[in-house]
């Protein structure tokens, strides 16, 4: 019998109580979020512009995932950043209107829905401008490289220059560039470690994934989706209108080992999520926040091929199914999704959230994981604190004598936010000084002496507590105290 069903009622709310408490001290609230969520969509304009200058032909950059979400503290999570170019156009069906009177556009495709796997589509060129002035000319010399014989595009190339395998065009000018770590192309991204301006002997990375995309215009699917949701208690009616008018995108990667796996690309609702997670409620945000932990430190052991994604659209139906979302305690939202997760593993499917008839459970799971995983979600379906306990920032929150591991990760959290949350014009200055550090330390101390002192002066987006409150001493002490005792280790990961 679980330790939880021995609890009385007092002792179930003061549990309760302490681990609400903790995910408020990690950042886990509605006002953290979206607090968050303003200083990372300033960082899609300040990307942006940087992008702009160093690449001369133009794309839109947004900041996705949980960043974008307003979800990620500290170094906790990757930062994906959507590279889309938008004189390439995919459209469900194609108005004559649309192609005759747009002269925008330099290439645009159909997609096309032949032998491909539910979500995903191939391209197929209805319009290329041959003509197009410098530098798109470059741009359609890559789209020619990337066409098949019949015109079909494929995934495998780079036709975005901003996104280049392996930084192998990108200037080296200083310190920082030199330190750039690229890995190996992962699906539609490109990954890089970027070096952070830390203390010379505690070298951090912020990894970084760069997505290329197209726009696509497929208005049926969310209109779709907007007739189901109409009605429900979440999402709202008003975040239902936003998601049936935001863009969806084609990334570059097929079904794995599928047929025709190099022709297809990926349908992204990436924007319709953000919106959707945006709009949770503190109980939707902290259920969220546990099960990605309990995702990290006892699922992913188990079986490497459950995913956050999984997470994320489970959430979502258990969201879209209770009749009052706004009035659920967060355990008991945590209690219902690790229920519904296990019964998505028994039945060994999982609906797309957007697309129903997509199976988001059609993974390599071994039986032997299947019934482990199973097991697991069985027991602390009863109790998740017997998971929550072991996961490194519940067990420290609970034991450490001091908060001083806490202020070393909000510390961190700060710092980087605060690159983030400078206008568009001082991050360009910023980042392209810092870009021509010559040394670690250089680095670092160029970033002390600008950063911190453009937060102290307004406090962009009310985040930067801790920043406003200590001398640049003080945090040059907090950092290095932090990483002499390991904190870099035990809060950020």
């Amino acid at each position: 019998m679980s330790v939880w069903y021995e609890m009385d009622d007092k002792q179930k709310t003061e549990r309760k109580k302490k681990l609400y408490d903790i995910l408020n001290h990690l950042g886990y609230s509605k006002v953290c979020c979206n607090q968050r969520i303003k200083i990372y969509d300033n960082a899609s304009r300040c990307l942006e512009r940087v992008s702009n200058r160093n690449w001369f032909v133009p794309v839109n950059v947004t900041v996705l995932g949980s960043r974008g979400e307003g979800m990620a503290v500290a170094l906790g999570s990757d930062m994906d950043v959507l590279m889309l170019q938008p004189a390439v156009k995919c459209f469900e069906t194609l108005s004559l209107t649309y192609k005759e009177e747009n002269d925008r556009d330099v290439a645009i495709f159909e997609l096309n829905f032949s032998d491909v796997p539910e979500g995903y589509a191939k391209l197929h060129l209805k319009t290329l401008k041959d003509a197009s002035p410098y530098p798109y000319s470059r741009l359609v010399t890559r789209i020619k490289g990337a066409l098949t014989s019949d015109g079909f595009l494929q995934n495998n190339q780079r036709i975005i220059e901003s996104i280049e395998n392996g930084g192998q065009t990108v200037r080296l000018e200083g310190w920082p560039t030199t330190h750039n770590m690229y890995g190996h192309i992962n699906g539609p991204a490109q990954p890089l470690q970027y070096p952070l301006p830390c203390p010379e002997k505690y070298q951090q990375y912020l990894s970084i994934d760069y997505v290329a995309a197209f726009p696509c215009v497929y208005p049926s699917l969310l209109n779709d989706w907007f007739e189901r949701v109409r009605g429900k208690s979440w999402p709202s009616l008003e975040t239902s209108i936003k998601v049936k008018h935001s863009d969806l995108f084609v990334v570059p990667v097929g079904l794995a080992e599928s047929d025709e796996e190099v022709l297809q690309w990926r349908i992204s609702f990436t924007l319709a999520e953000i919106l959707l997670v945006r709009s949770f409620h503190d109980a939707q945000i902290k259920a969220y926040a546990l099960m990605k932990m309990i995702l990290k430190h006892e699922l992913k052991p188990i079986c490497m091929n459950i995913t956050s994604y999984q997470i994320k659209n489970v959430l979502f139906w258990t969201s879209e199914k209770r009749q009052n979302i706004q009035k659920i305690d967060f355990y008991e939202l945590l209690l219902e999704v690790i229920t519904f997760l296990k019964d998505c593993i028994e039945a060994r499917q999982l609906q797309h959230y957007f697309i129903p008839s997509r199976n988001l459970m059609h993974v390599n799971i071994s039986e032997e994981e299947r019934s482990r995983l199973i097991a697991f979600l069985t027991k602390i379906s009863w109790d998740p604190s017997y998971a929550l306990q072991r996961c490194p920032l519940i067990c420290n929150m609970c034991t450490l004598p001091t908060d001083e591991g806490l202020v070393f990760r909000n510390m961190v959290d700060e710092l980087m936010a605060a690159f983030f949350a400078v206008a568009p014009e001082q991050f360009d200055e910023i980042e392209h000084l810092l870009q021509g550090a010559q040394s670690s330390k250089e680095y670092f101390d160029f970033f002390m002496k600008r950063v911190p002192a453009i937060v102290r002066k307004n406090n962009p987006y009310g985040y930067f507590h801790l920043i406003l409150s200590k001398r640049d001493d003080d945090i040059d002490e907090i950092l290095n105290e932090g990483c002499k005792k390991g904190y870099q280790e035990l809060w950020i990961k």
